[in-house]
């Protein structure tokens, strides 16, 4: 038994993936870290007692946090696109 929205139904999941993974996309630009990118681990040993700078562990999974969105986003985004151009194109 044949639907005769089956193209409807593809292409609205379509959309909904494609929502999803802008969402997704977009919290790479909207989630902002609020504290230093790097430490002083210091010289504080040493005759100068020179900076020496470190990434803050926090801010390293903080954007590794944000890039796992990203790409989840990204294969939201291609799916969704993909359904649609099925829905688009399917026999009625």
């Amino acid at each position: 038994m044949e639907c005769g929205y089956t193209g409807q139904i593809i292409t609205t999941v379509g959309l909904l993936c494609d929502i999803a993974g802008a969402f997704l996309v977009a919290i790479e630009v909207i989630k902002v870290f609020r504290g230093p990118t790097t430490i002083d681990i210091g010289g504080s040993g040493s005759i100068n007692g020179g900076f020496i700078p470190k990434v803050n562990p926090d801010f390293e999974k903080h954007e590794q946090e944000k890039h796992y969105y990203m790409k989840f986003g990204l294969v939201f985004l291609v799916v969704g696109f993909i359904l649609q151009g099925v829905g688009l194109w399917w026999p009625v």
